[in-house]
């Protein structure tokens, strides 16, 4: 059953704040996020995107299951839709 709205957003996002901090506190008691961003592998530029938070989870998920960066996690993404499309 859905709360009754109070006229407080902010009310609204309780639920998903809650559940980012649980994942956030599961991912953290698992690794270190410095390990994952610790292999530089020659790459010297930044970037800096907004995501979703279910885009940001489904990131942090892939680069703990394969042990990859997330540089590198969107470095495969971005071979895979290569592949995809170059036949169009």
């Amino acid at each position: 059953m859905a709360e009754k709205f109070t006229g407080n957003l902010a009310s609204l996002a309780r639920g998903a704040r809650d559940q980012r901090a649980q994942l956030e506190a599961e991912t953290r008691a698992k690794v270190d996020g410095r390990k994952l961003r610790q292999r530089r592998g020659g790459r010297t530029e930044q970037l800096g995107v907004r995501v979703t938070p279910d885009a940001r989870e489904r990131l942090e998920r892939l680069s703990l299951a394969l042990g990859l960066s997330f540089g590198e996690v969107v470095n495969r993404a971005l071979i895979a839709l290569e592949k995809q499309t170059k036949g169009r």
